[in-house]
């Protein structure tokens, strides 16, 4: 086990207190759905901002090399809970679509994948905030996607953001190779978000060779998580720190990545 493994145990061990409940999914010949109440998440359940985590799932801090915490045959499942309006659906709908139009991978809904009830799928759900699952699970079954409509679904790049998370995606700023690229200002972060900004082991975690970008739908904003208004991130270049944390859409960098996670 790494030093940072060991350090997330000690920091999560009451975030693990509680499971994620499951939530009752039915389906007829057309149509799957999410009914009842929405489920609470607790804060401390979410990592870096908006990772959901939970003690049916265990510890790793990037999905690029597992090849475990890939959806199977890219196939990503899905369920709304029928709180959703038509077109909140179409919404999040559009913003797959741009994904698949670049990749290999395909989001279906629940109902078209044969036996994805015991395989996996992502329940998506109108919670409080954006946040999401990282990767596939094959031991839970249920992966949440928590979009709400009025935080989340205006900019097509934050539902992107949560679902580049749902196919195992993490934060770009960290990266094993971020500190040729971009200076963390521990001054200016808020102390219980400390951990958001944490460098992935090398070991665990490849860049696929795709370069730094400022641009990723998936990097933090400069001042994400500060606690006096001034930079957490800058960019060594200068000219990047104006650029990071863009939610019009995924960038095609991203898109790379997510192609040579499933499609080679």
């Amino acid at each position: 086990m790494t030093m940072w493994s060991l350090i997330v145990l000690l920091f999560l061990g009451s975030a693990y207190s509680r499971r994620l409940p499951k939530l009752d999914v039915q389906c007829d010949k057309n149509e799957c759905v999410v009914v009842g109440d929405l489920m609470e998440l607790p804060d401390e359940m979410i990592r870096e901002g908006d990772i959901i985590a939970d003690l049916d799932l265990e510890l790793s801090r990037n999905a690029f090399i597992d090849k475990k915490r890939r959806w199977p045959q890219g196939i990503v499942p899905y369920v709304f809970h029928n709180k959703y309006s038509l077109a909140e659906r179409n919404r999040i709908e559009e913003a797959m679509k741009g994904i698949e139009a670049k990749t290999c991978v395909k989001f279906e809904p629940m109902a078209k994948v044969q036996g994805a009830e015991q395989t996996g799928y992502v329940m998506i759900l109108p919670n409080e905030g954006c946040k999401s699952n990282l990767g596939y699970w094959a031991t839970r079954g249920q992966s949440i996607l928590s979009l709400n409509p009025l935080a989340c679904l205006p900019k097509l790049g934050v539902i992107q953001h949560e679902l580049l998370h749902v196919l195992g995606l993490k934060h770009e700023h960290a990266r094993p190779d971020r500190d040729l690229y971009v200076d963390i200002v521990k001054e200016n972060i808020q102390q219980s978000h400390m951990q958001n900004f944490w460098k992935a082991d090398e070991v665990e975690f490849t860049t696929y060779d795709i370069p730094y970008n400022y641009e990723s739908v998936m990097h933090y904003k400069s001042d994400a998580f500060s606690k006096n208004g001034k930079p957490t991130i800058v960019a060594k270049n200068g000219e990047g720190t104006a650029k990071m944390g863009q939610r019009k859409r995924a960038h095609d960098l991203d898109l790379q990545k997510i192609n040579k996670m499933y499609c080679s």
